[in-house]
């Protein structure tokens, strides 16, 4: 006797193996947690990643997104490609356009598993001398950081309007892969001649990863050693590369909507200064921005010198000090470390410090420990340690 099951049960059901099938791909190491396996247990992090399932079908490829995750600051998504048998080789170059409440946000995008150059990826997959092993096109994941005007990291609070755009480019011109004898300077010199030299004969040389193409096609159009970009990096560099080597066959394009997400900060400015050996007076300094999100912490720490030469006496290995970050709330996996010299507008020079962790669970405070520098030794000063409160 066959029994009818309510409609209800009929879903939860479903749910449950949808929920089991996410549970099995994660395990099996795809997807979104597959590149952030520390996030497996930050539900601030997994209850946002959301199914987008759109895809693409076009001459070269077939395209998916299939699920993406926004955190306030990054957007992550994974995709899959599948190549048309018999496809003739292109290269595939992302841009992305982001918008929040009207205004369009800058953005930097990378492949996190995959090639270089402006994250863009071939089709079918080439090998360089030294291949990414766990770079597949059929599980990729992206990762795009929303920047402020002046290329700085920044969060939003708001839903954020996302549409990323494949350009689909094809070449007849020969790729190749040579050893660039790095970090040998002499060898990578030699290197870089040679890249030039083949571009003139209309091959690209890239490096045993399959670095270096936009310094390639870029080369032609540098000016005194500067590049004058009118509008964003992205438009810049698609122009690049359809102007000598590729044409625009057609483009993939998806576009969807991530909600807003929870933002922390701290108040800033947060001042205070720091002994210097080599100075008579305390050097000063701010914490000029300091923001979480539900995976990541992102800080800026400007320093302010008396005359506009003076920042530009230093770099990262000869700082006097640097920072970093502790918090009894959450691991923190250090990603980088930045220095920028520059004006700051009113006759004097500063040095800013940029300084990006990943969190394993979103935070509420953090100790910023000044780290000293000298000529026998670093010096960790928990003595000057500064505690952040983040609302």
């Amino acid at each position: 006797m066959k029994k009818k099951v309510p409609a209800g049960i009929v879903i939860v059901l479903a749910i449950m193996l949808l929920m089991t099938a996410v549970a099995a791909a994660v395990t099996n190491g795809f997807g979104l947690l597959r590149v952030l396996p520390e996030q497996a247990d930050n539900t601030a992090f997994t209850d946002r990643i959301v199914s987008i399932g759109q895809t693409w079908e076009g001459k070269y490829f077939s395209a998916e997104i299939k699920e993406a995750v926004f955190d306030g600051y990054k957007l992550r998504f994974s995709m899959s490609v599948t190549p048309k048998e018999g496809a003739e080789k292109i290269f595939a170059y992302p841009v992305v356009k982001a918008v929040c409440e009207g205004r369009k946000m800058e953005t930097s995008i990378i492949n996190v598993d995959g090639w270089a150059d402006k994250s863009g990826f071939w089709v079918p997959d080439m090998k360089p001398l030294i291949p990414r092993e766990d770079f597949d096109l059929n599980d990729m994941v992206y990762e795009v950081s929303l920047m402020d005007d002046n290329y700085d990291p920044t969060t939003v609070s708001e839903d954020v309007e996302w549409t990323i755009t494949f350009n689909v480019l094809r070449t007849d011109w020969k790729v190749s892969f040579e050893d660039s004898g790095f970090p040998d300077e002499v060898k990578c010199q030699a290197f870089r001649k040679k890249e030039y030299e083949a571009f003139d004969r209309h091959e690209l040389l890239l490096d045993e990863y399959g670095y270096g193409m936009e310094d390639i096609i870029e080369h032609p159009y540098v000016k005194d050693g500067a590049i004058i970009v009118e509008d964003d990096f992205d438009s810049y560099y698609l122009n690049l590369y359809t102007k000598d080597v590729f044409t625009l066959e057609e483009q993939a394009t998806f576009s969807f909507v991530a909600d807003k997400a929870e933002v922390r900060k701290v108040e800033a400015p947060v001042k205070f200064v720091l002994p210097e050996e080599k100075k008579p007076e305390e050097q000063k300094y701010e914490v000029t921005k300091a923001e979480a999100t539900a995976d990541g912490f992102c800080i800026m720490i400007t320093r302010t010198f008396k005359y506009s030469y003076e920042a530009y006496e230093y770099n990262l290995d000869n700082l006097p000090w640097t920072f970093k970050l502790k918090s009894d709330e959450a691991e923190l996996q250090s990603l980088y470390t930045t220095l920028h010299q520059g004006d700051n507008g009113f006759g004097r020079s500063a040095i800013t410090y940029t300084l990006e962790y990943n969190t394993n669970k979103p935070i509420s405070s953090v100790t910023l420990v000044p780290v000293q520098h000298t000529d026998s030794e670093d010096v960790e000063r928990e003595d000057l340690a500064i505690e952040l409160k983040l609302e």
